[in-house]
Formats: structure tokens, C-alpha cells, sequence
């Protein structure tokens, strides 16, 4: 009596070889991993959180207005960066031009209400 066990086999290795993937794409990230947590600054309830932010000479940062119904802004007078950020919005700011060292910033439409920070960049 002859078995089918060779010719299964044999399918069975053909089908896993045409099988294999020359997929060389890159994964994407999550929606979660584009914006990296040191990098983003919230502004909700009239505050930034963090109230101290470090990043790396050139490294942008991403403010999120989470107060849906207020603009903020992001301003440091001694580096003439000065951003508004509609309610509910984010907005990118460029730190390209900031040396190493630490920065005061603030709301211009809150500061009095204290809403400021320390940004340090390395």
C-alpha cells in the first residue's frame, strides 16, 4: 500500500517556500508613538504640563491646547518664539535657533495667572 506522506511533504515545503515574504517595508508608528512624551507639552487649565521641559539642541516641540474652549500661547521673549495655539489644537514650535542653556516661557494671554515654564536645552 502506498502512503501520500512524501507528496504532502513535498507540498507542504513548496507551499511554505512560496510563501515567504520579501516584505521590506518599515512598520509605521502608532498613532501613541509620534509624538514622543519629552517633546510635547500640554496646555489645559490654564497650565503647561510639564512646567519644565529638557530637549536636545534642534529638537522641535509639539504644544497641545487641550482647554477646547481658550487659546494659549508658547512665547520666550529672549529667543522672539512667540506661537499661538487655537483651543483644542496643536501646534509645532521650531527650537533650531536656541543655544544650550535654560529659557523662561509662558502664556502671553495667562502669564499673570501663572501659567509658565523652564525649558532647558542640552
Amino acid at each position: 500500500m502506498r502512503t501520500k506522506a512524501p507528496a504532502v511533504a513535498m507540498l507542504f515545503v513548496i507551499g511554505v517556500a512560496c510563501s515567504s515574504s520579501n516584505d521590506t517595508t518599515t512598520p509605521q508608528p502608532s498613532p501613541t508613538e509620534t509624538a514622543s512624551s519629552d517633546t510635547t507639552l500640554v496646555t489645559q487649565n490654564s497650565r503647561f504640563v510639564p512646567s519644565e521641559l529638557t530637549i536636545s539642541a534642534g529638537q522641535e516641540i509639539q504644544v497641545q491646547n487641550k482647554d477646547t474652549d481658550r487659546e494659549h500661547n508658547f512665547s520666550i521673549t529672549s529667543a522672539s518664539i512667540e506661537k499661538d495655539i487655537e483651543g483644542g489644537e496643536n501646534e509645532d514650535v521650531d527650537t533650531s535657533e536656541l543655544a544650550t542653556g535654560t529659557y523662561d516661557f509662558f502664556c502671553k494671554y495667562h502669564q499673570s495667572q501663572g501659567m509658565t515654564g523652564k525649558l532647558t536645552v542640552q
